[in-house]
C-alpha cells in the first residue's frame, strides 16, 4: 500500500509503501519511496488509514497527529538481494 501523509505537528509530508514485517533492512526504497514494515509503528499507526483521516499515536521519534492525503494501492517486485 502506498501512503502519503502529513505530520500534522511538523507539516511534513512522506510517501511510503507499507508492506510486509520480512522487509529486506538493506532494501529501504522502491521507486524513490521508503519502505515501512506494518509491524512498525508507522506502519501500525497508518495500516487501515483512508483519504482524510487523521491518526494519532506515538512513534519513536515522540508523538504525532499524521493526516492521511492519499491511499493507494500498488503491487511493488522486490528483486531479491
Amino acid at each position: 500500500k502506498l501512503v502519503t501523509f502529513e505530520n500534522l505537528d511538523t507539516g511534513d509530508v512522506s510517501t511510503v509503501f507499507i508492506g510486509s514485517y520480512m522487509i529486506d533492512p538493506t532494501r529501504k526504497r522502491v521507486d524513490g519511496h521508503a519502505i515501512v514494515s506494518y509491524a512498525s509503528p508507522l506502519g501500525y499507526l497508518l495500516l487501515g488509514a483512508r483519504a482524510g483521516e487523521v491518526r494519532q499515536g506515538t512513534l519513536p521519534s515522540g508523538g504525532s497527529s499524521l493526516l492521511t492525503q492519499k491511499v493507494r494501492v500498488k503491487s511493488i517486485s522486490i528483486p531479491s538481494s
